[in-house]
């Protein structure tokens, strides 16, 4: 009795660093992105300032034309299109690479951004930063790296599978808990959107860069 409890206990802790692994290793592709991404914005000589100046302009200018139902179309596709990829990552055997790079290139994005904001604005690239884009991008990151671990660990199953390292029932299983957790993290996705039109339509109007 006492040895069947010791290993359900074992598996049990096993099964919890596990996916705690699934989420450790995306969220350090999440910040190097944001590391590298920063020491880019950094050093000009190593990116073309001028065009990502130009780019961010553009992004402002068609944010204050634009209604709250369009910022929240443009935010939820952006969001949802690296959503879509993770789920696809998910879906093949060898789709962990795919989940640990979206982090990775989000994380570069919001770096690259916030740094050349800072360096051409200053304070007030900053106060743009903190208003309108990093809330968002916080929430879009955690759904993203929920995803990612959900995906990184359905993936591995389905590898396992493919090796005859576990039932096909098992992996039908997992895989309808894997649609039900994106069905929740598309909602959340949406949530994030309509507040992310909710603070382009407070804040938006208060930079012209």
């Amino acid at each position: 009795m006492m040895r069947k409890w010791k290993d359900v206990f074992i598996s049990r802790v096993m099964a919890y660093l596990s996916q705690q692994v699934r989420l450790v290793v995306p969220f350090v592709f999440l910040v190097a992105g944001l590391t590298i991404g920063a020491v880019l914005a950094a050093h000009p000589d190593l990116i073309d300032p001028s065009s990502f100046s130009d780019l961010v302009s553009g992004f402002i200018a068609s944010r204050v034309a634009a209604g709250y139902w369009s910022v929240v179309l443009h935010s939820f596709l952006t969001a949802g299109a690296f959503l879509l990829a993770a789920y696809a990552g998910g879906l093949f055997a060898y789709g962990t690479a795919v989940c640990l790079a979206l982090p990775f290139v989000r994380g570069l994005g919001v770096g690259l951004a916030c740094g050349m904001l800072y360096g051409a604005h200053g304070f007030r690239g900053v106060a743009f930063c903190a208003l309108l884009l990093v809330p968002v991008a916080f929430f879009n990151c955690l759904v993203l790296l929920a995803a990612c671990r959900d995906s990184i660990g359905f993936s591995g199953k389905i590898f396992l599978w493919i090796r005859s390292g576990v039932t096909a029932d098992a992996v039908q299983s997992d895989c309808k808990r894997l649609h039900l957790h994106y069905m929740v993290y598309t909602v959340l996705t949406a949530l994030i959107a309509l507040a992310d039109g909710l603070l382009s339509r407070m804040f938006m109007g208060a930079f012209s860069f």
